[in-house]
């Protein structure tokens, strides 16, 4: 059952032509920002000391940052809109009738739209090499191609977030119901991010390791480098930099654990907190009825009158007697 809803949802996400907009925009926007920085439209800058290269794997680390929290909102328009739509078509109660594992629906529909959110963040890396192609190796800010800064940034930066983040959101869309509370996850995550600069300013440490994209952490580890360092050297990725992806997967996968534990296929949405029957209210200004005490009700009784036996036989003669 998981594969065959998985499946579905994949293949019903790829016949969308949203999904097609959202790869061409991305693709468009990372495209237009290589060249612009490169020159492409104007005077290349002049060659010389201090320039920093736009393809060196610190600078690719930066610009995927960038967009990566454009990608953030695909979260809850296609992640969120793949578990909400059963809710808003109101299919849900006649799905939950069928015999079917809670794991195989949440995550058949989860991977598949996760599939097809990284596909889409695949855009800005495929234009960004493509940049480089078209500003050629005469640019004094191109340099030689560096296939492991473009993985480093997807396979320690972008995918994690899309997957820790996007199990956030699935679960908040999925317990509220609520499509927009999906987008409110993600902005409570700007949040964090906003509130660990400024409270920790002084102190970058805990920031960088506070920090919810991985940012921070990797400013933190190239903080002292030169510009001929960062135009040559990868991002260091086994010190603060694994332990704020650590921290933050362990914040997911709790939080969403705590979802899966609560959540059931049933038409009525579940309660974080135990169930308790609620208390009855009265308006304002009512009285509460009071019903008596002592109420004697009359036992029925079988009760014949001779009367009322003969009584239609009367009216039966009276009336033929009268029609004679």
């Amino acid at each position: 059952m998981l594969k065959a809803i998985y499946t579905y949802e994949l293949t019903r996400l790829l016949r969308q032509p949203a999904t097609y907009l959202y790869f061409g925009v991305f693709f468009a926007m990372a495209l237009l920002s290589m060249l612009g920085t490169g020159g492409y439209f104007d005077a290349a800058p002049k060659p010389g000391k201090g320039l920093r290269l736009l393809n060196s794997p610190h600078e690719i680390n930066f610009i995927f940052q960038y967009f990566n929290k454009f990608f953030l909102f695909l979260l809850p328009a296609i992640i969120g809109m793949t578990i909400y739509k059963d809710f808003k078509n109101q299919v849900y109660p006649l799905l939950y009738a069928f015999p079917i594992k809670k794991s195989d629906y949440l995550f058949g529909k989860f991977f598949s739209a996760l599939t097809v959110v990284l596909v889409i963040t695949l855009s800005a890396g495929i234009a960004f090499y493509l940049g480089e192609r078209m500003l050629t190796r005469d640019n004094p800010i191109i340099g030689p191609t560096t296939l492991w800064g473009y993985a480093s940034a997807y396979f320690f930066f972008v995918f994690p977030n899309m997957f820790l983040y996007g199990l956030l959101v699935f679960s908040v869309v999925a317990a509220l119901r609520n499509p927009f509370a999906g987008f409110m996850a993600v902005l409570l995550l700007f949040l964090v991010q906003v509130a660990t600069d400024n409270l920790f300013a002084g102190n970058p440490w805990p920031g960088a390791l506070l920090e919810p994209f991985g940012q921070n952490a990797a400013a933190y580890e190239t903080r002292y480098w030169t510009i001929a360092e960062q135009n040559v050297r990868q991002i260091p990725v086994w010190g603060i930099v694994l332990w704020n992806r650590i921290l933050w997967a362990i914040i997911s996968l709790v939080c969403f654990g705590l979802f899966y534990s609560k959540f059931q296929l049933e038409q009525e949405t579940f309660r974080l907190l135990p169930n308790r029957a609620p208390k009855r209210k009265t308006a304002a200004g009512a009285f509460p009825m009071r019903l008596p005490q002592d109420i004697t009700v009359p036992l029925p009784g079988w009760i014949f009158p001779f009367a009322g036996k003969y009584k239609p036989c009367c009216s039966f003669l009276s009336l033929i007697s009268n029609t004679s």
